[in-house]
């Protein structure tokens, strides 16, 4: 809970709360893989949101509880950096004890982390908070996150490209905190890649764009899984999440099954793991997975179990 100039008190919001998950759960990803590569996690919303405001909550508490933080912030000008380096400073000024803990440079628009018993400045460089200038921005080793706020007003994308390469060093997270851009931008062409690829998957397989994402989540721990040797039959579908799920119960309303609660589901899974599996083998491991929920859930199950050689061309186009 932080204080607020008004002399009150804020809590993070849920929205906020989820999202800072996301990226301390980042952190841990370079220790389950031997092929990590940056990890990047986008924010986007609506003007009005508070989004420099959640900047300075999301980068004070990295800083205080990270060993030797560097964390530099990517404003979009100098009055944006003034901006949220007030914003951060006013939480320090605002929150009881807090200033124990930083120390608020005014004229670098930076924070130095301290000790709360000493206080001493701790190892490491705080919070730098600084305008869009990758000339200026090069030696920066980011630790634990590094930030660009309002990436829609940035010229183009040259100060995360450049602070992602050197996030590499220490495993650090990349944050981007964003609305909507003007069309063309190098941002929301980055955008539209992600859009447009969500929309061939629907299009290849159905389903919403949350079976997309849950797709491409569980297809990733599948590969890490099975780089480590650790992905066994037990663990085959749940692991990998279906590419779509329709529920047919309401055609079957009255029967036996339906009538005590359990519904009946059409479900479509793809995943390299079925690869060289009869069908009968393919559902028992659907069936095993799911043994929880049969029958009591679950009265009937329409099962299409594919790997993806099977995928027919026309389907990923």
């Amino acid at each position: 809970m932080l204080g607020i100039d008004d002399g009150g008190q804020r809590d993070p919001e849920d929205w906020q709360l989820d999202f800072a998950r996301e990226v301390f759960r980042g952190l841990s990803a370079p220790y389950l893989s031997s092929s990590w590569d940056v990890r990047e996690a986008w924010l986007l919303v609506p003007e009005g949101n508070g989004k420099t405001t959640f900047v300075a909550m999301l980068c004070l508490y990295a800083a205080e509880w990270s060993i030797r933080p560097w964390i530099p912030v990517g404003a979009s000008t100098r009055p944006q950096a003034k901006t949220l380096y007030t914003q951060a400073k006013g939480f320090v000024d605002d929150t009881p004890g807090m200033s124990r803990g930083f120390e608020c440079l005014d004229g670098y628009l930076s924070i130095r982390v301290l000790d709360h018993r000493t206080g001493e400045q701790r190892p490491g460089r705080g919070i730098e908070i600084t305008p869009w200038d990758p000339s200026s921005n090069d030696g920066v080793i980011p630790w634990p996150i590094f930030v660009c706020d309002e990436m829609h007003r940035h010229p183009d994308m040259s100060l995360w490209r450049l602070w992602k390469g050197k996030a590499r060093k220490r495993h650090a997270v990349g944050v981007g905190i964003s609305t909507a851009g003007a069309p063309g931008e190098e941002f929301e062409e980055a955008r539209d890649k992600v859009r447009e690829g969500t929309k061939l998957i629907r299009k290849a397989h159905g389903g919403t764009v949350n079976d997309v994402v849950l797709a491409a989540v569980g297809a990733g721990l599948a590969r890490l899984l099975d780089g480590r040797g650790e992905l066994h039959d037990d663990l085959v579908v749940k692991v990998v999440c279906p590419v779509s799920v329709r529920d047919d119960s309401a055609l079957h309303a009255g029967h036996r099954g339906a009538r005590d609660g359990a519904g009946h589901f059409s479900v479509r899974v793809e995943s390299q793991v079925f690869s060289g599996r009869s069908r009968l083998e393919r559902h028992r491991l659907v069936y095993k997975a799911l043994a929880a929920l049969l029958p009591r859930e679950i009265h009937a199950l329409n099962i299409e179990a594919v790997s993806p050689d099977e995928v027919s061309p026309s389907r990923t186009q």
